[in-house]
C-alpha cells in the first residue's frame, strides 16, 4: 500500500482562517483507521502488507507502524484496538522511497527541508520546515520509537540518482538511510518525484520496485511442515508426533518468555518513573523561578523537561500519561521562551513552532489514554498558542484584523476548553482557570 503525506502548511503570513494544517499525527491516524476497516470489511486482519512510502510519506508509516505496535505490545489486550495493533504484527516489509529520515548536519539537514517545502508547495513553508528540521520533536521521537520496531522488517531504501536543476537531489543518502541492519538500500536512477512513476512494465524502476516485492513475499511464505492428523505427512508417525511436540514446547517456551518479559516491563516502568519525576521536578524548580534570570532559568529548565522526555525515549516501557505531561510541559515552556523581548520575532516564531510540534504530540498521547481530562488540558493551551502566534504576527506588521480575527478564534476555544476542562476529573482545575484567565484578559486588551 501507497502512502503519500502532503503537507500543505501556511508561513507566519498565513490568515486565520488556513490556520489550520494537516499534520503527520493526522495522517497516521487516518493511514491506521482507513486500512484497519478496509481489513475488516474484506474479512482479512492478518492478511501480510509492504508499505511503499514516498518522500514525506515514510514519517506517515514509521508513526503508523509504532503506534500499531502500542496497541498490540505496550498497551492491556483489554485496552488495545486488535484491529489496530494486526497492521504491525502483519507488515512484512517496507519500501521508503525518498524519506527524509534525518540530516548530516544541521546546514544539511535545513537544506533538505528547504528543498521538500519547494517539491511539496513550491513554497518554504515556515511550518514545514520546522516540522522537519534536524532534532524537531517529531523527528526526534521517531528516530527512537521505530528503532523499537524495525528489525521487525524487511526494510528497502530507496535512494534517488539524479536531481533537479540548480537544488539537486531533494533528498541525500545521508537523510534517506536509517542505517538499521535489516535494511537493503538500492538506488534508482530517477528525481525524488520520477523514482517512484514509471512508463511501463518494462521501465527499470517499475523492475526494481515489484523485483522488491518478490523477495519479500518469497521470504516470507509459510512454512509447510505437517502436523499430525492434516493428511500430508510426508514422514512416519514418530517424526509426525516429535514435529507436533516441538511445535507445543515452543509454545510454552514463548508463553514462559512472554511472563518474565511481563515482569521485566513492571520493574522498567517502577525505575523510570522515579527518574523522570527527578528530571521534571528539577524543570520545575527553575521554570517557577520568575527572577531576572528568567531567560536562563528557562533554558535550564527546558533542559531537564528534555532530560525526563529522554528517560520515557529509551525506556522499555512506555506510560502515555508521563508522555503527555513533558511534552504539555515543553509546549508551555516554549510559548513562555517566545515572551523574551530579547529575541526577534524570527526566533519567537522558532519557539512557537516548537511548542506546536509538542503540543501534537501531547494531544497524541492524550488520545491514546480516552482521558477526558488530559485532552481538555492540552485543548485549553493550544488557543495560548493560536493567541501567541497572533501576537508574533503583528510584530511582523500583519493585517490587524487578520490579527484580531485570530485572537478572537483563540478566545472562543478558550472559552470552548474551559468548559470541557471544568467537566472533566483534572485535578489541578485551578492553576489552569487562572492561566486561561490571564491569556483571556491579554488577548482581550491587546
Amino acid at each position: 500500500m501507497a502512502w503519500e503525506a502532503r503537507d500543505t502548511a501556511p508561513g507566519p503570513k498565513q490568515t486565520a482562517n488556513n490556520n489550520i494544517i494537516k499534520s503527520i499525527y493526522d495522517n497516521t491516524i487516518k493511514l491506521n483507521w482507513d486500512l484497519s476497516q478496509k481489513r475488516v470489511e474484506d474479512h482479512q486482519i492478518s492478511r501480510p502488507i509492504i508499505f511503499i512510502a514516498h518522500g514525506l510519506g515514510g514519517l506517515v508509516v514509521k508513526d503508523a507502524l509504532f503506534l500499531s505496535y502500542l496497541e498490540g505490545v505496550k498497551i492491556a489486550p483489554a485496552v488495545g484496538d486488535k484491529e489496530i495493533a494486526a497492521i504491525k504484527s502483519s507488515t512484512k516489509g517496507i519500501l521508503f522511497a525518498g524519506t527524509p529520515h534525518r540530516g548530516a548536519d544541521k546546514a544539511e539537514w535545513q537544506a533538505t527541508a528547504t528543498k521538500l517545502a519547494w517539491f511539496i508547495q513550491k513554497d518554504h513553508s515556515t511550518e514545514l520546515l520546522n516540522t522537519l528540521r534536524r532534532n524537531s520533536p517529531v523527528l526526534e521521537r521517531q528516530q527512537y520509537s521505530f528503532k523499537d520496531i524495525q528489525q521487525s522488517f524487511a526494510i528497502f531504501t530507496l535512494l534517488e540518482e539524479v536531481g533537479y536543476p540548480k537544488i539537486g537531489k531533494i533528498v541525500e543518502k545521508d537523510s534517506a538511510v536509517l542505517y538499521s541492519a535489516s535494511e537493503k538500500e538500492i538506488p534508482i536512477h530517477a528525481n525524488h518525484s520520477d523514482m517512484v512513476k514509471f512508463s511501463s512494465q518494462d521501465d527499470n524502476g517499475y523492475q526494481t520496485f515489484t523485483s522488491i516485492i518478490k523477495k519479500i513475499i518469497r521470504d516470507n511464505r509459510p512454512s509447510t511442515t505437517p502436523l499430525p492428523g492434516s493428511g500430508h505427512s510426508s514422514g512416519s508417525g514418530r517424526q509426525a508426533l516429535l514435529t507436533y511436540e516441538n511445535h507445543v514446547e515452543r509454545a510454552h517456551s514463548r508463553d514462559s518468555s512472554s511472563s518474565r518479559r511481563l515482569e521485566e516491563l513492571r520493574e522498567a516502568q517502577m525505575s523510570t518513573t522515579s527518574d523522570f519525576t527527578k528530571a521534571m521536578d528539577q524543570g520545575h524548580h527553575f521554570w517557577s523561578q520568575k527572577n531576572k534570570d528568567f531567560a536562563q532559568n528557562l533554558n535550564i529548565a527546558r533542559q531537564y523537561f528534555l532530560q525526563a522526555r529522554m528517560i520515557l525515549l529509551t525506556s522499555s516501557s512506555l506510560d502515555s500519561a508521563l508522555f503527555v505531561q513533558v511534552y504539555y510541559t515543553l509546549m508551555n515552556v516554549e510559548v513562555d521562551m517566545s515572551c523574551n523581548r530579547d529575541i526577534r520575532p524570527e526566533g519567537k516564531w522558532s519557539h512557537l513552532q516548537t511548542a506546536e510540534d509538542y503540543g501534537n504530540e501531547a494531544f497524541a498521547f492524550a488520545i491514546k489514554l480516552l482521558n477526558t481530562g488530559h485532552l481538555a488540558q492540552v485543548k485549553l493551551h493550544q488557543p495560548f498558542l493560536l493567541g501567541r502566534k497572533a501576537e508574533v504576527r503583528a510584530q511582523w506588521g500583519a493585517d490587524p484584523r487578520e490579527i484580531r480575527e485570530q485572537k478572537n478564534i483563540a478566545l472562543g476555544d478558550i472559552t470552548i476548553a474551559l468548559e470541557e476542562l471544568q467537566r472533566s476529573d483534572r485535578s489541578n482545575i485551578d492553576e489552569n482557570l487562572k492561566r486561561a484567565m490571564t491569556w483571556r484578559n491579554r488577548l482581550t486588551r491587546s
